[in-house]
């Protein structure tokens, strides 16, 4: 049996300490909790960044005025101002049942059949699967989800209901678009216009560690009504004034 000399034997000793911290560390980066994070435009709210993790999703307004909050564990829908401190809930047990349609909701869809999944894409570096609602062999609409974080059924549920887009499966809205068709003249191919109505779309998306105190409503918060939250009544009131009184 050879004899190894003091010194190799304190190079082994450091170089099996440096690997076992190495392997700690990134078995601690692995199991990290992580978010991800959505910059997106939405045709309601304007322009957001969205928070979502495994049980909530938090959307904000890019000027960090407005906030819409579904988490657990009481799933209740919280929008909230964060300028004029005031807040509005809707419990789990209404939004679930009878929507989330907003004061700045802009129309409530008519999807009398299930979407159907018509392929998996690539959407922003994230696996993604792409579905379409038909009507008469015709599609009307579609939208794109990801499963980057395995999200509780609520969180897919929330996002429906707030952009009347019923998702077919569990899932991340990251774009919805609908298409309306419109003929003019005698029917003939070239006088046909079409246009599409994007929804929801995706500028980047990104993780991020999770942040678990931008899943918790405010509490000292005044109680006000969903449309105090996103249009200011002073603001209304003035803006009528000056339409009575030129």
């Amino acid at each position: 049996m050879t004899r190894t000399s003091p010194s190799l034997q304190i190079l082994l000793t450091a170089a099996a300490a440096v690997a076992s911290l190495s392997t700690t560390a990134l078995a601690n980066t692995a199991a990290q909790p992580r978010m991800l994070v959505i910059e997106e435009n939405t045709m309601a709210y304007g322009p957001m960044i969205v928070d979502v993790q495994k049980n909530g999703i938090r959307m904000e307004t890019v000027d960090h005025e407005k906030t819409i909050l579904c988490a657990a564990p009481s799933w209740d829908a919280c929008l909230f101002n964060n300028k004029r401190k005031r807040i509005y809930k809707r419990p789990y047990a209404v939004w679930s049942q009878h929507g989330m349609q907003t004061a700045l909701s802009m129309q409530i869809n008519d999807f009398s059949e299930r979407a159907v999944r018509e392929r998996q894409i690539l959407y922003y570096g994230l696996a993604a699967c792409e579905y379409a609602f038909p009507r008469r062999h015709v599609k009307i609409a579609d939208y794109i989800t990801t499963n980057a974080i395995d999200v509780d059924p609520r969180v897919s549920k929330f996002v429906s209901s707030l952009f009347d887009c019923p998702l077919t499966d569990k899932g991340i809205l990251m774009r919805f678009r609908r298409m309306a068709g419109r003929t003019f003249g005698f029917g003939l191919k070239y006088n046909e216009e079409k246009s599409i109505e994007i929804c929801v779309e995706t500028k980047k998306a990104s993780y991020a560690p999770l942040d678990q105190k931008l899943f918790v409503a405010p509490t000292d918060y005044k109680p006000a009504s969903d449309g105090e939250i996103f249009v200011d009544p002073a603001a209304s009131n003035a803006a009528f004034k000056d339409l009575l009184n030129p």
